[in-house]
């Protein structure tokens, strides 16, 4: 080897011999050519220097051929640092992104675990509200049966009770008893149906009937009320209403004496009347739509949805001052709505 080059980092060697040996040597130490430049991990120093020998036979042409070498080991150098830097990077980030990726497989495998325990036990309350759901439904449907039975014979025992002789105050108490009876039965009637709504064993019948029968079978249960109260009741059947159609005709006279009965019940006076008219035609289809519009005390804006909700009335105090629970109007939705229909409420 003609030459020597030694490579300090920071100032420590990390290359190459920093001694000289014989005066030879030593003289060729003072021709050391030095380049420093910044690298990757701190300052680089190179040192060139000729070796003893080389420098008794070639001592003219020194400066020259160190310099060149000088500046060809450093470029080297330069170009390594710089693979080395580019390497060291390229390493780096490799090592970040498969952190992040493992990082982010432990977090979708938590995430896993966590959505199959929701999922497990969202089914197992699912299971439990059915549970209830049918075991609720299974103590109404029973204590319902058991009330209506003893409740016909109180109805029954109480009409023939007012076709016998009494005095003006027997028989006050005699239709107090029988309207309380009434109202009592329409309660737990009602408790039970919104029970087999509830789980799902309400059925809609498809058959034939009559509408203007049962339209007739509505009105003369709210006409003694109305006449009671002066109201005039009235129910507009348009021409081209068919007079028999298919349907349930058992759930719509409950719908329809839902809704004109608490028509009657807020009305103080005027009128009440039961519109029936074809919606739409459709071929040999015919929408038949039923509007109930009455002279009553109203409903606030902004409550027109929530009278349907299920014990809710438009204002409290008519609780106290009319009666009622406030499952007719939930009841009458649902069965529309099994129906096939829509329900909707204007003021006007």
């Amino acid at each position: 080897m003609d030459f020597f080059a030694q490579i300090y980092l920071d100032g420590k060697p990390l290359y190459g011999s920093a001694r000289a040996g014989d005066a030879g040597e030593r003289t060729a130490a003072r021709w050391t050519q030095r380049f420093e430049f910044a690298g990757y991990d701190g300052r680089v120093r190179v040192d060139i220097r000729p070796t003893g020998k080389w420098l008794r036979t070639h001592r003219s042409a020194l400066p020259e051929v160190t310099l060149g070498l000088g500046v060809l080991v450093a470029i080297m150098l330069g170009a390594t640092l710089r693979l080395t830097q580019a390497a060291g990077t390229r390493a780096a980030e490799a090592e970040r992104l498969v952190a992040a990726r493992d990082s982010a497989e432990q977090a979708r495998k938590l995430a896993s675990i966590q959505l199959q325990k929701t999922n497990e036990e969202l089914t197992l309350t699912l299971a439990s509200v059915r549970e209830a759901t049918e075991m609720k439904s299974r103590f109404l449907a029973a204590m319902s049966h058991e009330i209506r039975t003893p409740m016909a014979g109180i109805l029954g025992m109480g009409e023939l009770l007012l076709c016998t002789p009494l005095a003006a105050d027997q028989r006050h108490y005699g239709e107090a008893i029988k309207e309380s009876a009434e109202a009592l039965l329409k309660i737990v009637s009602d408790v039970l149906d919104l029970s087999k709504i509830e789980a799902g064993k309400l059925e809609i019948e498809k058959v034939p009937f009559d509408l203007k029968t049962t339209l007739r079978a509505v009105t003369s249960i709210l006409i003694p009320e109305s006449h009671v109260k002066g109201l005039r009741l009235r129910c507009e059947v348009a021409p081209d209403v068919p007079q028999r159609v298919i349907g349930d005709p058992g759930r719509v006279r409950q719908v329809l004496l839902n809704l004109a009965g608490n028509a009657v019940k807020f009305t103080e006076r005027g009128r009440v009347t039961v519109d029936v008219s074809v919606d739409a035609r459709d071929g040999e289809r015919d929408v038949i739509r039923f509007a109930v519009r009455d002279t009553g005390i109203g409903i606030p804006e902004g409550e027109t949805e929530r009278i349907f909700e299920e014990f809710v009335q438009a204002d409290t105090s008519t609780t106290r001052r009319f009666g009622g629970t406030g499952l007719g109007l939930s009841i009458s939705r649902h069965l529309v709505e099994m129906m096939g229909a829509r329900s909707a409420v204007r003021a006007m």
